[in-house]
């Protein structure tokens, strides 16, 4: 064995040794069924105001969103992957999720339509 090689041969045996004498604390994980049981009401007020017709805006205030730069191709990705979450998780606070995905999906069919290849950089 050449003498880099017996260096990190040394190097991991020393940690290992170290290891042995002093452990290292061990993660545990809370049981995550329990812990979604106290976890707060979901409110979706804020998604909802940042979704139109279209999809979800971008952060404007309240002005008037224009196509296709007033919306984020990523955002819209984002809020999706919320949307279809909520309603897997069948919680009643999730209420018109499905609707919120809806408009998602559509405003990404359309982009890829309008722009194709937009989704790629947009």
């Amino acid at each position: 064995m050449d003498r880099v090689a017996q260096q990190y041969m040394g190097s991991f045996e020393r940690v290992y040794n170290e290891r042995l004498r002093k452990p290292r604390a061990t993660f545990s994980a809370q049981n995550t069924e329990k812990a979604l049981n106290r976890l707060p009401t979901i409110k979706l007020d804020h998604l909802r105001r940042m979704t139109d017709n279209t999809g979800n805006r971008r952060a404007r205030g309240f002005q008037r969103a224009e196509l296709p730069e007033g919306y984020s191709t990523d955002d819209n990705a984002r809020a999706l992957i919320v949307a279809i979450l909520l309603e897997e998780l069948g919680s009643s606070s999730a209420k018109g999720s499905l609707d919120l995905a809806a408009r998602y999906l559509a405003f990404s069919g359309w982009l890829s339509i309008q722009q194709p290849g937009a989704s790629e950089t947009a």
